[in-house]
This record gives structure tokens, C-alpha cells and sequence, in this order.
């Protein structure tokens, strides 16, 4: 009976080996993964190079069919079954997939706090200036994870912008239900408490909640979809409009002529569907609102997350422009930006872009 018990386990195994191996020959492969928001390796050409053993290896994990089934069962057993904390550094709270922020890097923070206030100094004095700082949704998942000492961050950012700039604390703002399940990002439509209070620290009122339309489109994968190996479904993604978005004038300068406020287009095109908020990754957009009351412009230094709140902080302005340091160099400002022009200054960077500093420019 053991005998026979061996033999049909080597044969199931070997069943599966040759079912799985045929399907990868037969089936074509895929260029790229929207569950994991990167390209896929394909076939290498042949060579004798230590790099093709490599690629090989890594064509055959990229397009083993049942990829992600797999990817996401082992998560399950690892965290469920082992009871590990995490897989690769993500876990679940719920159903919203969060990655550990951890620890603080105070170097990076102060690298990046120290060039947003030379960025203010050198060219935006006697402006007035606001910041503040987007908490990672693992601030409000808790559950006793090692996270960021979010306290020292804002002390650090206070030391280099507090003689300048007024702080909005939107901490107490936001909550784990403003953020994507499987993406680092906020939800647009959850954004009208920590509109308001960016706008009232300017002295002007926040956006009216009526004068907005939902619009939704199914399916969206966040960036911890499929990087997480968790268990997950596609969320549905939002975005607003509203008579002044309607007739917004969005300009960027990396393209010629005028853009949509949400390029829709990027939800095909692109790997990453939070895209659709103004093109995605830009280094200078400017939005111009034609139904602005009074002429009064704002300077948005930003990372990915203002993308989707600058169309609410647009009631307040008649010219807001984005500026993302990521990838434009403070010294080129000058030719794409009119400083002199701006009123107010708002930097709004969330803590994983300030955890990471230098890759501020």
C-alpha cells in the first residue's frame, strides 16, 4: 500500500509538471501584469552569458501559468496557516493590504525637508506657505506592526519649515477608509474633510460636496494587488467632476497643447490606473479654472497623492499649478513655473516619498 501510495504521488507530480510545462510552451506569453504593475520577462535570445541562465529563470517564474493563484496561496498559507505577520513586508488589516513604513529614516526626511525650504527660500519668500504631511494608511491599520515614529518626522519637518511655513495636521483628518485596499493611494471621493482643512488654512472655504458627480470604473489593482501576494479583489476606482473641472485648463510641460484633467486614456495604457488623475507622473502641470470669482494662484509642490486633491483645492484658486520634485530640478523652475505670480504655497508630500528623500531632485 505505501509502495502504491509513492508511486500515484510521483506520478500526480509528474502529471502536474508536464500539464504545467505544456501550457507554458503552448500558451503565448504575456508582455506585462497589471496585478503586478511591471513587465514581464520574455524568451531571451540564446547566449552563453551567465545573464541569459538568469533571464531564463526569470522568464520561466514571470510566465508559469497560475501565477499570481500560486503567488497568492503560498501569502495565504504563510500568513494564515504559519501565522506570520507579514509576507515580504505587507499584511492585511481587514481587507485593506497595507506595507510596513519602517523604520525612519531621518537622513532621507532631512534631506527632503532641507530642499523644500531652499525651494521655498530661493524662490517663493513672502509667500504664504503651508505644508503637510500624508500618513501611510498603516498609521491607522495599527495592529501592533513595528511603523514610522511619525511624531519625529514632523518635528524634523518643523525644524527646516516651521520658520516659513504653517503646519495642517491632517492625521486626525484622514482615516483607514479614505485609502485604496490594495494601493498606497487615497480615494478622491474621501477627500473633502482634508480639502477643506487645506483650504481654510488659506482663509478659504472648502469644496461643496454637492456640487461634485461620481463617476466609477471597475477593476482597478492597486500597486499591493499583486506585489503583496495576498489575497485580493479589484476595487472600484472614483473620480469627481464638477463645473469647474468641467471647464478646467490643464497644461502640462512635458506635452504641447492642452490635456484632459483625467486622462482616461491611462486606464488602458498604463499599468498603474490611478494614472487617470491628471496624466500620472508630470513634472510640471499647471490647472487654470476660468469660473474662479477672484484671480489667486497656488504653487502645489506634490507627490503622486496631489494629483487626485488638486481638482478640489481648484474652488478656492483660479490658477493652481503641480510641481513634483521628483522629476524636475528646483533650479529649472524658473522657466515653467512664475513664482512671482503665486499667493499661496502648499507642499503635501505623503511620508513614503519623505522616507525616501533623496529622491526629491
Amino acid at each position: 500500500m505505501d509502495k502504491l501510495k509513492q508511486i500515484l504521488t510521483a506520478s500526480l507530480l509528474g502529471l502536474m509538471v508536464l500539464v504545467f510545462s505544456l501550457a507554458g510552451l503552448l500558451l503565448p506569453d504575456q508582455e506585462s501584469s497589471r496585478e503586478e504593475r511591471r513587465k514581464l520577462q520574455t524568451l531571451p535570445e540564446f547566449s552563453w552569458s551567465r545573464d541569459y541562465g538568469e533571464d531564463l529563470e526569470t522568464y520561466f517564474a514571470d510566465q508559469m501559468i497560475l501565477r499570481r493563484e500560486l503567488r497568492t496561496a503560498k501569502g495565504w498559507f504563510s500568513t494564515k496557516v504559519m501565522g506570520r505577520l507579514d509576507n515580504g513586508g505587507y499584511y492585511q488589516a481587514g481587507n485593506v493590504i497595507c506595507k510596513m513604513e519602517y523604520p525612519l529614516d531621518e537622513k532621507q526626511v532631512g534631506y527632503a525637508a532641507d530642499r523644500l525650504a531652499g525651494v521655498y527660500e530661493d524662490f517663493l519668500k513672502g509667500t504664504n506657505l503651508r505644508w503637510a504631511v500624508i500618513p501611510d494608511k498603516g498609521y491607522y491599520a495599527g495592529e501592533g506592526r513595528p511603523g514610522l515614529d511619525y511624531e519625529r518626522l514632523a518635528e524634523r519637518m518643523l525644524e527646516s519649515l516651521g520658520d516659513w511655513g504653517e503646519y495642517v495636521d491632517l492625521f486626525e483628518v484622514l482615516s483607514l477608509e479614505d485609502y485604496y485596499a490594495t494601493d498606497t493611494h487615497w480615494r478622491q471621493e474621501r477627500l473633502f474633510p482634508a480639502a477643506a482643512a487645506l483650504l481654510k488654512s488659506f482663509g478659504l472655504e472648502g469644496p461643496d460636496r454637492k456640487h461634485y458627480t461620481a463617476h466609477e470604473i471597475d477593476g482597478f489593482m492597486g500597486a499591493y494587488f499583486g506585489a503583496s501576494g495576498l489575497p485580493a479583489k479589484p476595487e472600484t476606482l472614483t473620480y469627481l467632476t464638477s463645473p469647474l473641472t468641467e471647464h478646467a485648463v490643464v497644461t502640462s510641460a512635458e506635452e504641447a497643447g492642452t490635456m484632459p484633467l483625467y486622462t482616461l486614456n491611462q486606464w488602458e495604457e498604463s499599468l498603474d490606473g490611478y494614472n487617470i488623475f491628471l496624466g500620472g507622473p508630470q513634472a510640471v502641470v499647471t490647472v487654470e479654472n476660468p469660473l474662479a470669482e477672484e484671480e489667486r494662484e497656488l504653487v502645489l509642490f506634490r507627490d503622486s497623492f496631489g494629483s487626485s486633491i488638486a481638482p478640489l483645492l481648484l474652488e478656492g484658486y483660479s490658477k493652481v499649478t503641480l510641481v513634483d520634485l521628483r522629476y524636475i530640478a528646483p533650479e529649472l523652475l524658473p522657466q515653467y513655473v512664475d513664482m512671482a505670480a503665486a499667493d499661496d504655497v502648499l507642499m503635501l508630500f505623503s511620508v513614503q516619498v519623505l522616507n525616501a528623500g533623496r529622491i526629491l531632485k
